[in-house]
């Protein structure tokens, strides 16, 4: 490999192409807004209700639909042009945002309009996620693909990140609705980027019936080993860690540190960090290493992550453990991910995506909803508890059954490729 060569394949090299920098960058903002959102108003359905089992039942609003979506529009997303799904669902997503803001500030928000709108986000998201995930590599040429879809996984990390530390800084002086009125706004520079960009489009010109497309995107996945492992840990992570993470945090803040509002974006704020500094790891040393053991090492971490918050009633513990399950996450996700993106083939990949990430959206409504129900009766540090002793034993399975990932290291979906050591 010459030193062009070199400079060319760098961990930032996706960024050399206009239509993946715009949108990544837009992402970015988008994203870091929407945390904003993300962190107020679990706080507020708390602060209305007062009950643990409300704030995940809200959370559970936003997801279930999600997940009931998610493998039609899959389907979509190999059928129809992403880009316009794309468009439609972020647009929504800001009508959405809008309403909040107008609810707030004309004193009418209450836990029945939250759980309304959440239920309408969900049905965005349901639409949105496979697409955006599966236009990502029409963005650039397959030699920087690798890169891209570390890099767009880093740019929700980064988000995840900056959200609550901007919220932390401005909310105090801007009000509850600053947060809802920017998430709105920041829509639009991602309609933009993806109205201006050329994307390669690969729409399946095949007419077959629904049932027969989601049958083909099923038998695919449960036919290899690396998808159907993928699927199983994306549900676990889900389920065991970052449900628990974001619908138990108001009520850790207020009942067991007694630090309200101000402790639950800390705790978000040390999940996102513990994400960025596993991101600046993988830019630097990802292509040194194989996915499997990023992935078990991100599964045992998390397992960690969560008992220490079980553990403990000193703040600073908590703060340590949701760096931990920050760490684990991205650690986790980006190997999933880019296993997934780099061994399916692009008129496969809407579906193949879709049922990824419906264990995902498996895990997400049905932890926060029992694990909100369990804390309002037995607490929450022990349901924290259960759910990290239920991390160990996926941890075994792990390394018992799906042979510790191994089959994510390959390069291509029927193993036959030389492994691919790197989480590119």
């Amino acid at each position: 490999m010459t030193r062009g060569d070199r400079r060319a394949n760098t961990a930032f090299s996706a960024l050399r192409h206009r239509d993946f920098a715009t949108f990544w960058t837009a992402a970015l903002i988008s994203n870091s807004a929407a945390w904003l959102q993300n962190v107020v108003v679990p706080f507020l359905m708390f602060e209305l209700t007062g009950s643990n089992g409300l704030v995940g039942l809200a959370a559970f609003a936003s997801l279930f639909p999600a997940f009931l979506l998610t493998p039609f529009a899959g389907v979509l997303a190999d059928r129809v042009s992403r880009r316009l799904i794309l468009v439609c669902s972020q647009s929504v997503s800001a009508l959405l945002a809008l309403a909040y803001w107008g609810l707030w500030v004309g004193d009418g928000l209450t836990s029945g309009w939250i759980l309304f709108l959440q239920f309408l986000s969900g049905i965005s998201a349901g639409f949105q996620v496979a697409a955006w995930q599966s236009f990502v590599p029409q963005l650039v040429p397959r030699e920087s693909l690798l890169h891209a879809v570390r890099l767009n996984s880093i740019q929700f990390t980064v988000a995840r990140a900056l959200g609550p530390l901007v919220a932390i800084a401005a909310l105090g002086f801007l009000g509850t609705g600053f947060a809802f009125m920017i998430n709105a706004l920041t829509y639009l520079g991602v309609v933009a980027t993806i109205l201006a960009a050329r994307p390669i489009e690969s729409v399946a010109p095949r007419a077959e019936t629904l049932r027969a497309i989601l049958g083909e995107g099923f038998a695919f996945v449960r036919a290899h080993a690396s998808l159907r492992y993928s699927t199983a840990a994306g549900f676990a992570i889900a389920f065991l860690g970052q449900s628990l993470a974001f619908s138990l945090a108001p009520g850790l803040s207020e009942e067991i540190f007694d630090l309200g509002e101000t402790g639950q974006r800390l705790m978000l704020l040390a999940l996102g960090c513990g994400s960025l500094l596993m991101s600046s790891f993988i830019i630097v040393l990802g292509d040194r290493l194989p996915r499997s053991l990023l992935t078990r090492f991100g599964l045992g971490t998390y397992a960690a992550g969560v008992l220490a918050v079980g553990a403990t009633d000193i703040f600073a513990v908590a703060l340590f453990g949701f760096g931990l399950m920050g760490i684990a996450h991205l650690a986790v996700a980006v190997s999933l991910n880019t296993a997934i993106q780099i061994q399916v083939d692009d008129d496969i990949r809407g579906r193949v995506i879709s049922f990824y990430i419906l264990g995902v959206l498996a895990g997400l409504p049905l932890g926060a909803i029992i694990s909100g129900a369990l804390a309002d009766v037995i607490g929450l540090r022990a349901v924290m508890l259960v759910a990290g002793t239920l991390f160990v034993g996926f941890n075994v399975w792990a390394w018992v059954v799906a042979n510790g990932f191994a089959a994510l290291d390959a390069t291509r979906i029927d193993g036959s490729g030389p492994p691919d050591r790197s989480v590119r």
